[in-house]
């Protein structure tokens, strides 16, 4: 999928608002979770951009995403929280998450939170960065709808839980690293089948099994295949012991949902480690830039000018992104614009990169 157009931040953010306002979600969870939309946009994970308005759109006109939840904090100890999101916006609960690990770290050194009831949350790599901007080492874990085949299996049992870490630098981009545990995210095949194209070899099983290149098989109730095989399968498996069963939140089926945005029960978990506990952030920032250093100063492989540290090409692409104007694909656009036709408000301005 191909980006074609070019829409100014101001004007995305602005319609994003306002047709999550048009659904009943207060202004302040509008603005939260077009923040986190934009971020995936702007950063090169369309995937988890504004791609996925018009099904958070779908579940709360359903009533599967509460629109005006009442979270509540179950836990509040000195290191750790328990947070109950009332299957509120993913990306709301998450990031107060993300704000109160910070918080408890300030004082404890590390924190850990942990958030049932909740919904899709995104790129984990929001949360993650919103604390290592704070000089933490922040970690994002969620789990999801089944969507992905276990190693051995034919049939989708397990989702393609993902996961994020980020630690702050200084002076260079901030070492992120995102991923899903299936080798290619869901919405990335949804979006090669709104495109009408095929997709690699490998990312797919078909409903009996079979490895497919039709997209359309995913929808069809086909399965993603896990990354690296066996070792894919198992911190898929590894991140449900975490963000579903420790957490309270549904496991596996018990999670509400279509192939993809699922709605209701999803569980994360987020940890902050407080760098200056361990040591000063100068010093740490010191140690960055000598871990860095030495991966830049790898021997490079026929072909390849430059080694990318986690993050820096997603750090790129937003620079690109503030000069430019944040990237849709046409697809992408047309879904919107018919939300705001349906919704009766201007759409996002677009101009051809």
């Amino acid at each position: 999928m191909t980006d074609a157009f070019r829409i100014a931040e101001e004007s995305l953010a602005r319609f994003c608002i306002e047709a999550l306002m048009a659904s009943s979600v207060p202004e302040a969870d509008a603005r939260e979770t077009t923040a986190a939309m934009i971020f995936a946009d702007k950063r090169g994970i369309a995937s988890h951009g504004c791609s996925v308005l018009p099904g958070y759109m779908h579940h709360l006109r359903l009533g599967n995403i509460n629109a005006r939840p009442n979270a509540r904090i179950l836990a509040d100890e000195a290191a750790y929280a328990i947070v109950d999101g009332d299957g509120g916006l993913g990306p709301v609960t998450a990031a107060r998450c993300a704000r109160i690990a910070i918080e408890k770290a300030a004082r404890s050194a590390t924190a850990f939170v942990a958030a049932r009831n909740s919904n899709h949350f995104g790129a984990g790599s929001y949360y993650a960065l919103i604390m290592s901007e704070a000089g933490m080492i922040g970690e994002a874990i969620s789990n999801a709808p089944p969507v992905m085949a276990p190693t051995g299996s034919r049939e989708r049992a397990l989702g393609n839980n993902p996961y994020a870490v980020a630690a702050p630098t200084r002076g260079r981009p901030p070492f992120v690293f995102d991923m899903a545990t299936s080798v290619v995210a869901g919405r990335k095949v949804i979006a090669a089948a709104e495109a009408e194209k095929t997709v690699p070899l490998g990312w797919l099983l078909d409903p009996l099994g079979n490895p497919s290149t039709d997209p359309r098989d995913f929808t069809r109730g086909g399965a993603l295949v896990p990354f690296g095989g066996h070792k894919g399968y198992g911190l898929a498996l590894a991140f449900e012991v975490f963000a579903g069963v420790l957490t309270g939140a549904g496991i596996g089926s018990e999670i509400q949902g279509r192939t993809h945005e699922p709605a209701g029960g999803v569980g994360h978990v987020f940890r902050a480690v407080n760098v200056s506990a361990f040591m000063p952030l100068e010093a740490f920032h010191d140690r960055m830039d000598l871990l860095i250093d030495q991966m830049k100063a790898a021997g490079k492989a026929p072909g390849v000018s430059d080694i990318l540290i986690p993050g820096e090409m997603a750090h790129r692409n937003e620079m690109a992104s503030n000069a430019l104007g944040v990237p849709l694909a046409k697809e992408t656009l047309k879904a919107l614009t018919g939300l705001a036709s349906t919704l009766g408000i201007d759409p996002p301005n677009a101009h051809t990169p």
